[in-house]
């Protein structure tokens, strides 16, 4: 696979404090819906 196939999107998951979850910004939560529905590519999260 290319660079040209392949978009790497990532965010911190876990605080630094207390090792509880974080979440993705609305606008990473939103880009990764939009690809998961609107394209025939497989999000994949880790």
């Amino acid at each position: 696979m290319s660079a040209q196939q392949t978009l790497y999107i990532s965010y911190i998951g876990r605080s630094i404090q207390d090792n509880s979850e974080r979440f993705p910004s609305v606008l990473v939560q939103e880009l990764v819906d939009y690809i998961g529905q609107a394209t025939i590519y497989r999000v994949t999260k880790r």
